[in-house]
């Protein structure tokens, strides 16, 4: 008993240090054309507006943080980080992204070096992705793409959360975070919530409604690049002149993305996007193929950081649609638990082919599949993907591929963009895991997509090949026709078992 009540002496002791602030911190200089620009230190007012207010009601607490690249989005967040800390001692920091690495690399750094120069104390924990404040307070920083963290963050509480390039982020992982998640952490302390990046390509979900549209209860602020006092004009100029002659643009006349990115400009980018879903083309409520001609073929794209994607397609040998009807994504997995989705699947889907990326590590994997689980494992064709793409994106530009609209696989459609060459999946964008997964899927079955079209073709060929052998036998004086079935079957040893 006299154990339990001295620990709890030692923790209400620190509550009460804590709480009085007695872990204190120099005011962070904000010295206007020394430390930051003009605008920067507007940007940096704007997140304490009404902060002191007598009414509670004013204060704000969702915001937006809008700009072009290199406008000083970075800068301005970590400055208001350290304000945060310093201004209220009690509560976390969550910074979050899509990509961890990405979070990191863009504030990690920037924060501790702050901390150094002004004399905050911050200490570094990097095997658990945190910074320590002498308040014993930790900046967090995670990935959103995986769901368990989420889950994770219910239970924390918060003065202050990061979501950056949130024009990466999936609709649903955004959502749930926002809403189910950091939302209710918050309340406890008032904290604020930020959302940041520039413009999206598709004018649909969350980050548009922020950035965007004017959404209740959001407050916005949208940094000018031309402003930041801290780039050469003369030479950002000349660096937007060679990217503009490299890629053919004419100086007022470039594409949406090249706006969008370097200009803010807002404007929506179909072009830009790899796969554009129409609802009204692609999208369906029933399958419009007999149970008995449907056939089924798995996906599955192997990950751990990038999330495990598992997809079904579902298809006939008499129908040209394909459709995608079940989707599994989930980070951080060891092999068991993709391996029991796919049993279940094998089991619902009459034992359907499982198509897997076996590259590199992915060979073992797919072995302990096969082996373990007695898995029917497929290795994935990789040759050739940018054809591929294209192939598919036909595909669904047509409306044979249906989606339905809330999958996410379509939330992913609307963020995977080009490479420059137009022959892969952007690398510096977001990676697409579920599409991958749908894409060596789709390819296993592209024989059958337009079989009705390439049916019409053998048949024709058919009809020409039996007049070839009619005249042949007419010149040769044969008085019998060779039968129908010789046609079909010298037809079928040349071009394949479809005309049979």
């Amino acid at each position: 008993m006299k154990k339990n009540r001295k620990n709890k002496d030692v923790i209400a002791n620190v509550i009460a240090e804590r709480a009085h602030g007695y872990f204190s911190y120099k005011p962070l200089p904000l010295v206007v054309g020394v430390d930051v620009t003009l605008e920067q230190s507007q940007a940096i007012d704007f997140f304490f507006e009404n902060e002191n207010s007598k009414d509670k009601k004013k204060r704000n607490f969702f915001y937006c943080m809008g700009g072009a690249r290199r406008a000083g989005k970075t800068e301005v967040m970590s400055r208001v980080i350290l304000i945060m800390e310093e201004r209220q001692r009690i509560g976390d920091f969550f910074l979050g992204a899509m990509d961890i690495e990405k979070v990191k690399s863009l504030y990690w750094n920037r924060i501790m070096a702050l901390s150094k120069r002004y004399g905050y104390g911050f200490v570094e924990n990097k095997s658990s992705n945190m910074i320590i404040t002498p308040a014993n307070n930790r900046i967090f920083f995670k990935s959103i793409r995986d769901k368990r963290v989420i889950e994770w963050a219910r239970g924390e509480k918060f003065k202050f959360a990061l979501v950056d390039e949130a024009q990466t982020a999936v609709d649903d992982n955004l959502y749930e975070l926002i809403e189910y998640s950091l939302g209710p952490a918050m309340s406890d302390l008032g904290g604020k919530i930020v959302l940041a990046g520039t413009p999206p390509p598709v004018h649909k979900g969350i980050w548009y409604e922020w950035r965007i549209k004017d959404t209740p209860g959001v407050k916005k602020f949208v940094l000018d690049y031309k402003k930041n006092n801290f780039i050469d004009p003369e030479l950002r100029e000349a660096y937007l002149d060679q990217i503009r002659a490299r890629r053919g643009l004419e100086k007022g006349k470039e594409d949406a993305k090249f706006k969008n990115e370097y200009f803010d400009a807002c404007i929506e980018d179909f072009e830009s996007l790899i796969f554009r879903y129409n609802e009204e083309k692609n999208g369906f409520s029933s399958i419009n193929i007999p149970l008995a001609d449907r056939r089924y073929v798995i996906g599955y794209d192997i990950g751990y950081d990038d999330a495990d994607a598992i997809c079904v397609l579902c298809y006939s040998l008499h129908h040209k649609e394909v459709y995608l009807i079940e989707e599994h994504v989930g980070t951080k997995q060891t092999l068991e638990e993709p391996a029991a989705v796919l049993m279940a699947m094998r089991t619902k889907y009459a034992n359907a082919p499982i198509i897997v990326d076996t590259g590199g590590l992915g060979k073992k994997i797919g072995q302990d599949l096969m082996h373990r689980y007695k898995l029917n494992i497929i290795p994935a064709e990789k040759s050739e993907k940018g054809g591929w793409i294209h192939t598919m994106r036909d595909s669904l530009h047509r409306g044979d591929l249906k989606i339905k609209p809330k999958s996410h696989a379509v939330q992913e459609m609307r963020l995977v963009q080009w490479a420059e060459k137009q022959d892969a999946f952007d690398p510096k964008g977001y990676h697409p895991d579920l599409l991958d997964a749908l894409l060596y899927s789709y390819r296993n079955i592209h024989n059958y997509v337009n079989l009705k079209k390439e049916t019409v073709v053998i048949e024709s060929m058919l009809e020409a090949k039996k007049r070839r052998m009619r005249l042949a036998a007419e010149k040769s004086g044969q008085k019998q026709e060779p039968s129908e079935d010789s046609y079909k079957h010298k037809h079928t040893e040349k071009y394949g078992r479809f005309c049979a």
